[in-house]
């Protein structure tokens, strides 16, 4: 009975891990009916698995039920995304406070080496690179604060965010190398204050990065129904 419960739930992890990908890629698309027969079969599970991970993906917000029963993939808006950013923006001014406070000399040589990759990524005019750099180094400022409650949180927050980047190509700003070296030297300097006031800065100018892009896509979809 044991060894059941245990299979029902690796194979349940298995099932989530996989959809979610799918979601968070967009090759389970915003707004695609979700088909339980289809899935079961090409992921060769059986329903109840592939329920209990959909229900997962429903708390997250990633799946949405329907009055009907049948569920579909989240579709995306200007309202959820600012929502998003506005969680971040304000987590991440608590995290780089906290993290100023452990901060070490080895934390402050890996921040820096994400902010050469920046430079390199930005040089070649890799945005793909620029956003993966990125993410580490607001990922190493997240594991520094040591605070496990707000990271989990982002952890969410920032998959989500990821999706919009999959769905619809985001180009980094010019600003953004000059905004993490501040930042960087905010953090050497020990000032939580100026620390804050930047991340936060920076997180509202991905924003409206983001916003205008969702305004396009609006608008290249509404052309593409014409």
């Amino acid at each position: 009975m044991k060894e059941t419960l245990e299979n029902n739930q690796s194979t349940k992890a298995f099932v989530y891990e996989k959809l979610k990908k799918k979601i968070l890629n967009g090759e389970m698309y915003p707004g695609k009916a979700i088909v339980e027969k289809k899935l079961s079969q090409e992921l060769k599970v059986s329903r109840t698995p592939l329920r209990e991970a959909l229900s997962v993906l429903e708390q997250e917000g990633l799946v949405i039920k329907l009055i009907n029963g049948r569920m579909k993939v989240a579709s995306i808006s200007r309202k959820e995304v600012k929502e998003l950013f506005t969680v971040r923006k304000k987590l991440e001014g608590i995290i780089v406070e906290e993290a100023i406070e452990h901060v070490t000399s080895n934390d402050i040589k890996e921040l820096a080496t994400y902010i050469e990759g920046l430079k390199s990524s930005f040089k070649q005019n890799n945005i793909e690179s620029v956003l993966m750099y990125g993410d580490l180094f607001h990922s190493a400022i997240y594991e520094i604060s040591q605070n496990k409650i707000a990271y989990q949180i982002l952890k969410q927050v920032n998959d989500k965010i990821k999706r919009y980047r999959n769905i619809i190509p985001m180009q980094s700003n010019d600003n953004s190398l000059k905004e993490h070296e501040l930042i960087l030297n905010s953090i050497r300097r020990k000032d939580k204050l100026k620390a804050q006031e930047l991340i936060e800065s920076h997180i509202h100018s991905s924003l409206q990065i983001a916003m205008e892009a969702i305004e396009q896509y609006d608008k290249d979809s509404s052309m593409e129904g014409e």
